[in-house]
């Protein structure tokens, strides 16, 4: 007899290891484990689990049930209000590094501000892009851009123009006409040419198969801009779902991040030796925001203007951030090209 509860024993500790190190884990899988259905009280144990594995289970081990099966739930949350978050991972590395680019699948937007970027990655960011777009006045900005290159790889010319066309200069415009390259004339002003850019961008991105944007925008001068920049990253999400929208200036790399995910943003371990800088960033409302990886972490912690903003952060050493948050918000990071 001894020797059966002795196996009953081993057998429900070896059981419930499984559990705790499994990654799937609902209450229906833990009453299958047992030949008959496991009733959890409140009372600290576990009734009516008679056998396991054709074995008797002693009340000392449906004691031991019910204390291992409390502590995975609140581990992992398994109740009807915490449902389990889709994982977005994302590799900032890959569109700053001259190696990576040929290998991604993007479309680049040139909007109308300077271009600071040093210049051998942007002629590789252009060219290394499935479709290359230029909005209004930064079709002027790109011509100047390659009149003024050193670099002796050939530039190639823009597959789309858009734009209200109120910062072109013409003769940019029919010299871009006379190179066959795709006009597409944008004058609702109640949106932004960036915005207007991408709901045109949009089809063209399922055509060729591509789910990533870069918008290269310098930050500096126009606060009014680069308000209507994120603005811009907002209305996307709604019209442009599974597309991700980044946006590039010199030292800054930004996006948006959705709520319904359990964000993992890889460091590249050069920003961590460096100890750049990283915000997050509520827009227009509050959220709650939960974080690992970063020096100052939060945790079920409301952000929103007028209170708390989780600005001039930085990384707590580890290669990996982890972001969850109630509401959409704006991810920064400074970022340094190779």
């Amino acid at each position: 007899q001894f020797h059966v509860v002795q196996c009953s024993i081993k057998r429900l500790i070896h059981a419930f290891l499984c559990l705790i190190f499994s990654h799937e884990i609902d209450l229906k899988l833990k009453r299958d484990c047992c030949n008959k259905a496991a009733v959890i009280t409140r009372e600290g144990i576990v009734s009516q689990i008679s056998t396991l594995n054709g074995l008797p289970v002693s009340s000392a081990g449906r004691k031991y049930c019910w204390k291992v099966l409390t502590w995975r739930m609140q581990k992992n949350h398994l109740n009807n209000s915490s449902p389990e978050r889709e994982i977005t991972t994302w590799t900032p590395e890959n569109y700053l590094r001259l190696t990576h680019l040929r290998d991604e699948n993007y479309a680049i937007v040139i909007l109308n501000r300077p271009i600071n970027l040093e210049e051998k990655f942007v002629v590789e960011l252009w060219n290394s892009g499935q479709i290359r777009h230029t909005v209004d006045g930064g079709t002027d900005r790109w011509m100047e851009f390659a009149r003024k290159c050193t670099c002796e790889r050939e530039i190639r010319n823009p597959d789309l123009i858009t734009g209200d066309f109120d910062s072109i200069n013409p003769e940019t415009l029919q010299h871009m006409e006379s190179l066959g390259c795709e006009i597409i004339r944008t004058p609702d002003q109640n949106e932004t040419d960036f915005t207007k850019a991408l709901r045109h961008l949009v089809p063209r991105l399922a055509a060729h198969g591509v789910q990533n944007v870069i918008a290269l925008a310098d930050t500096s001068g126009r606060v009014d801009q680069i308000m209507a920049n994120i603005n811009t990253l907002f209305k996307a999400h709604s019209f442009a779902p599974g597309i991700r929208i980044f946006i590039l200036s010199r030292d800054s790399l930004s996006w948006l991040l959705a709520p319904e995910h359990h964000h993992i943003i890889d460091i590249p371990q050069r920003f961590l030796r460096q100890k750049l800088w990283c915000a997050i960033v509520p827009i227009g409302h509050k959220c709650v925001v939960t974080t690992k990886g970063l020096k100052w972490d939060m945790t079920d912690q409301t952000i929103q203007f007028g209170g708390l903003v989780s600005s001039s952060n930085t990384y707590s050493g580890t290669d990996t951030v982890h972001i969850t948050s109630s509401d959409h918000v704006l991810w920064c990071m400074g970022i340094k090209v190779e």
